[in-house]
């Protein structure tokens, strides 16, 4: 290094250890400083000594702000999962419409639910803004027939969502319709991302791409707070959602009823050891708390705050407390003790007393973790067939005994031999019965998993995926008699939901999904799995559940069109379909007599849409 070059080198060191003072104010014998440690340019360094040294103080605060920032950006970018792009059959042709506000991608044969894609956005583009903010992106929304998985994401990297068709057989959302409300709920996620390209994360996104920005995101806004806003709006915005139903409000209801109540980081973490509800029910219970004491736009103002790191750390805290007073924590306490105190009143107040000793009440074990006990089924051996698991243990079937009933078994002439039967009752002194391990089922998701049992024959539905393309799965059906040693595969790369079996066993029924979305209900071989029978549905009304009635001659399932359910039940000699429990005579009498299909459809089409324009003004945003 030239000898002016590293004096230079050390003159700028040196200064940077001197930088308490400020320019122009450096101690006098700075020069002979200098001289003694051999710097010997130290009259043509000190001409732009003080601003050399205010530059390289300044390099250092500017290369520890971009370090930080870049931390930060990198740190992001982690909160926000992957959710690539899913590959699907190269057969398969696109569609789309390109409007100001939306672009929708859809596979060709799916125009209906593109437009209403459509026509939503457009509508939710405009409606309904205070509690998020008014800012708005365009974005790409595509729809995805070829998966038998009900969901939906919004994610960046690129900026879009994909929706997943298929109904579940469960309709976690009750009786609305299932694209309806995927829609509403995915799009409030996308205002919610367009309303954080403020401050710092638009600025984060400018410079580093959108992951980033999705990670800003993700570091700002609480996970319970998104989907619960997300939750709330698709309940405020139709006359079903989540938050209508018992099914969401049980979990919670029975915690606080048993006298469990978590603290705020057990709630919102989850726990490996106890049971804690998801975030949604717990982010559903918080914004809405907050939006019936602070007012509709509350969380818009907190968020819009939060997302431009107001506050710097905990901004989302920081600017609730700004707004409301409260933190997380005092916000959670506060929700949950108005919600104990309702439920323990609608708790004492019974208008129908049920005489308790008419039912026999099975008392598991306590447990050491958190043990689930699904779809219980009779068998003719006074036992049950659930679907047990827990944090120690996957989905497992098993076979639940009365132990006061197993030496009656054991005289008739049961499998269990006498050591096998002393072994499981001293096993379970503390239990009120006996479970025997029978065997772990395939892969499903909760909201498509059934059993039907029927004389010792288990059939259920199993979720499998294409040896290629990662955005298609299929729907099978397994069965297993008593003397399989294996269940059997009875079909293959089908879309079949539900089964459930004749009273012969020689028969299934089931719901069939195509990637249409045609809904049909179908009679396959118990043997072969091959299709028997199909009966229509002209109006292609959601169907779910169906099971043979006791004489095999009628099948009664679950139908679902806009916002009502009712129960529908089909002759299995001749198809006609017959509303038997339900919500509208006429659309019975309708649906009776295919020849009056068209004009049923009209004029169903025509009284909804004039009470539509009524109902489609919510006083919730």
């Amino acid at each position: 290094m030239p000898p002016l070059a590293q004096d230079t080198h050390f003159a700028c060191a040196y200064l940077t250890e001197a930088s308490r003072f400020r320019v122009g104010e450096y101690p006098t014998n700075l020069a002979n400083g200098l001289q003694n440690k051999g710097c010997h340019n130290v009259r043509l360094e000190l001409q732009f000594f003080p601003q050399t040294a205010y530059l390289c103080v300044m390099q250092r605060k500017t290369l520890f702000v971009l370090f930080a920032f870049w931390l930060a950006c990198a740190v992001g970018k982690a909160q926000v999962p992957s959710n690539p792009l899913g590959l699907n059959p190269s057969r398969l042709k696109w569609n789309q419409i390109k409007t100001d506000k939306v672009q929708v991608v859809f596979p060709a044969g799916m125009e209906e639910y593109g437009q209403r894609t459509a026509n939503l956005v457009h509508y939710l583009w405009d409606n309904n803004t205070e509690s998020v903010g008014k800012k708005n992106n365009r974005i790409t929304m595509i729809l995805q027939n070829q998966t038998t998985v009900p969901n939906g994401f919004v994610t960046v990297g690129p900026f879009r969502s994909e929706c997943y068709m298929t109904p579940p057989q469960f309709n976690v959302n009750g009786a609305g319709n299932w694209f309806d409300l995927l829609i509403i709920h995915e799009y409030r996620h996308v205002k919610q991302f367009a309303n954080s390209r403020r401050g710092i994360t638009r600025l984060a996104k400018n410079i580093f791409g959108s992951w980033t920005w999705g990670g800003f995101f993700g570091l700002a806004l609480p996970r319970w707070y998104l989907e619960g806003d997300a939750t709330m709006t698709e309940t405020a915005l139709t006359e079903a959602g989540r938050g209508r139903l018992p099914e969401f409000e049980m979990e919670y209801k029975a915690l606080a009823l048993a006298g469990i109540h978590y603290n705020y980081d057990k709630a919102y973490a989850g726990s490996f050891r106890n049971y804690v509800p998801s975030f949604y029910n717990l982010g559903y219970y918080m914004t809405g708390y907050a939006r019936r004491e602070f007012g509709n736009d509350i969380w818009a103002k907190v968020a819009e705050d939060a997302v431009q790191f107001k506050g710097v750390f905990y901004p989302f805290a920081r600017n609730m407390e700004k707004y409301m007073g409260l933190r997380p924590r005092k916000l959670y306490e506060k929700t949950f003790a108005e919600l104990d105190s309702t439920w323990k009143v609608y708790a004492n107040y019974n208008p129908y007393p049920i005489q308790q000793k008419e039912y026999n009440i099975t008392q598991p074990k306590a447990k050491k973790y958190y043990t689930d006990y699904r779809l219980p089924q009779y068998t003719e051996e006074n036992s049950l067939i659930v679907e047990k698991s827990s944090f120690e243990e996957i989905r497992t079937f098993y076979r639940l005994e009365d132990r006061n009933l197993i030496s009656t078994l054991y005289q008739r002439g049961m499998r269990y031999s006498r050591k096998d039967i002393d072994s499981l009752i001293n096993s379970s002194k503390r239990n009120s019965f006996v479970e025997q391990k029978l065997f772990s089922p395939g892969i499903n998701v909760g909201s498509n998993t059934t059993l039907h049992v029927n004389k010792g024959v288990m059939v259920w539905a199993e979720l499998t995926y294409h040896e290629r393309w990662g955005g298609k799965n299929y729907s099978i059906i397994r069965l297993k008699k008593p003397e399989d040693v294996n269940p059997r595969k009875l079909t293959s790369k089908s879309r079949y939901f539900a089964p459930s079996l004749s009273p012969d066993n020689s028969m299934i029924v089931a719901v069939d999904v195509p990637d249409s979305l045609k809904y049909a209900i179908v009679i396959l071989s118990a043997e072969t799995g091959k299709e028997i029978k199909r009966f229509p549905n002209l109006n292609n009304d959601f169907l779910a559940f169906p099971t043979f009635s006791p004489n095999g001659k009628k099948i009664i399932a679950v139908a679902q069109q806009g916002e009502q359910n009712w129960l529908t039940e089909i002759d299995v000699t001749t198809g006609n379909a017959l509303e038997i429990l339900g919500t509208s005579g006429i659309s019975s009498f309708f649906r009776s007599f295919s020849a009056f299909h068209w004009i049923s459809k009209f004029f169903i089409t025509f009284v909804h849409c004039r009470f539509a324009a009524v109902r489609s003004r919510p006083t919730v945003s």
